[in-house]
């Protein structure tokens, strides 16, 4: 037996769109880009998203906008066909089993906090008990992690 199984980080190329098939499914899709490489030889790859049923209803695309980072598990599609010039162009297609944030939301949809955060002062460090002369110098720690 074998599983067509993909793993992919990356950040959403716009906001998701949510919408219906013909039968009522409810299904959100996305352009995803993945980076690669480094230096010269740096490069993005893209994917289209989809994922259909409940997990499409739920509060999760709310927070699939333009710029999420997002680990997206599924299964992966290549296909090939003609756009409007009658261009011979692939797509590489995820249709999600699952959508996981992995990051914080993106800067510009960020909601501003409602009031500052109350500063409360600092506590005094402990002190250490004292430990009895043994020759040890003093801030010795004999306690090995390991």
């Amino acid at each position: 037996m074998s599983k067509n199984t993909i793993c992919v980080l990356g950040r959403l190329g716009a906001d998701c769109k949510v919408s219906t098939t013909d039968n009522g499914t409810a299904l959100v899709s996305f352009p995803l880009a993945s980076d690669f490489g480094y230096g010269e030889r740096k490069g993005t790859n893209w994917f289209r998203v989809t994922q259909f049923g409940k997990a499409a209803e739920g509060k999760l695309p709310e927070y699939l906008l333009k710029g999420a980072l997002v680990m997206v598990m599924g299964e992966l599609s290549i296909r090939e066909y003609k756009d409007k010039e009658g261009v011979m162009r692939t797509s590489v297609d995820i249709t999600a089993h699952s959508i996981a944030l992995a990051g914080s939301k993106p800067a510009e949809t960020a909601a501003p906090d409602p009031e500052p955060p109350v500063r409360r002062p600092a506590k005094a460090p402990a002190k250490a008990p004292a430990k009895p002369a043994t020759g040890v110098p003093a801030g010795f720690d004999d306690d090995i992690p390991f």
